[in-house]
């Protein structure tokens, strides 16, 4: 078993590319992932007990208080003790997702009731719970105010609790939740609505972009991600799923699309490819139920709360900031680089109006 010392781990957290704060700031929880499902590029991770920060809810003297979390309409009530939430989905479902499941994350840490005024929402995330109690443990509800506290202070260096996914300390400890509620509340909606969940072979795999006309050189985190990332793509793998919103294509995503194929089938001749666009409940469902998944795309909200609701092996890039948090050992978070605002800048980029263009950006892909 290879050993990693403590000075350059805490190198390379604090190296450009990641961007952490430091390791004493974020805590980690799970096993290590499996050396045989190990990618190339992967990001060692720090595990942590979170056992070891439990402490029984009613030895807590004083209350616990978060003033930011209301940036994403959550609010701690003190008499009774409980967390409540305003909702607000949209078709963004990722970013709608995040408040909800950050309140979930800090009711839990604080052992105390979630609830809210209820969905008001025709998708399938209207079936998650509005109302959860606290989990007593041998005649103790558990609380962690250090972890908390954490949360609080300091929850990444990106942190909006509008957009929670760029923050770290409270929903990535209720991994467990995600992925049970996740799953159930897709198949009440796929069962009332005459929606089949994607039935997948044990070899098969969901790659997953998120290339539209907003995201190519537009914007700080979102880009897609360089063409070595596809080195994460497991041997057992042999047919690959390209998953894509249809509706947001443009004619540099489809280039893209076109050049990843090209380059997979020179890597990985072996592979069956196969184009599979669907509608939003569809291209979710696909990422929560696929054997493996593959993100290729940097800043998806979607693609992460889809990911943390599959029980098979996910490959995909940081959070925001570079952040990494432990959700699982089948959760693998990738060091690749990334096509965004910045390295257009630095590379004097522009959008690509024409093949010459899309190919400077493409050149730049395969290389990096």
């Amino acid at each position: 078993m290879v050993v990693l010392s403590h000075f350059f781990l805490l190198r390379l957290y604090n190296s450009p590319q990641h961007n952490l704060l430091g390791l004493r700031n974020l805590i980690y929880i799970g096993r290590r992932p499996q050396s045989h499902l190990r990618c190339v590029n992967e990001i060692p991770v720090i595990q942590s007990n979170l056992s070891a920060y439990a402490v029984c809810k009613s030895q807590i003297s004083k209350p616990l208080v978060c003033n930011r979390l209301s940036e994403g309409r959550i609010h701690v009530s003190t008499n009774p003790e409980k967390i409540d939430w305003i909702p607000f989905v949209s078709n963004n479902w990722g970013n709608s997702l995040s408040p909800y499941w950050q309140a979930r994350g800090a009711a839990f840490l604080m052992g105390s009731p979630f609830s809210f005024s209820g969905w008001n929402t025709p998708t399938w995330i209207g079936f998650l719970p509005v109302s959860v109690a606290p989990v007593s443990s041998n005649s103790c509800v558990k609380a962690y105010p250090e972890l908390f506290r954490r949360m609080c202070d300091d929850p990444g260096p990106e942190c909006d609790m509008v957009y929670a996914h760029k923050c770290v300390g409270a929903w990535n400890y209720i991994r467990n939740q995600i992925l049970q509620e996740t799953r159930s509340a897709l198949e009440r909606w796929a069962q009332l609505n005459n929606e089949t969940k994607p039935i997948f072979n044990p070899s098969d795999m969901v790659m997953y972009d998120r290339c539209s006309k907003d995201t190519i050189l537009d914007h700080p985190e979102h880009g897609p991600v360089a063409f070595s990332a596809f080195k994460c793509i497991p041997k057992t793998v042999t047919v690959l799923y390209q998953v894509y919103d249809e509706g947001r294509t443009t004619f540099f995503c489809d280039v893209l699309r076109r050049e990843q194929i090209k380059y997979l089938k020179t890597i990985r001749p072996d592979l069956i490819i196969i184009n599979s666009p669907g509608s939003i409940w569809q291209d979710f469902a696909k990422l929560v139920y696929a054997p493996y998944v593959l993100v290729i795309y940097a800043g998806s909200s979607f693609a992460m709360w889809a990911s943390l609701a599959n029980v098979g092996h996910v490959w995909i890039p940081p959070l925001y900031g570079g952040m990494t948090p432990d959700v699982g050992s089948n959760y693998h978070w990738i060091n690749t680089p990334v096509l965004n605002l910045s390295i257009g800048k630095k590379f004097n980029f522009t959008k690509p109006r024409d093949i010459s263009g899309a190919n400077k950006l493409i050149e730049w892909l395969r290389n990096a």
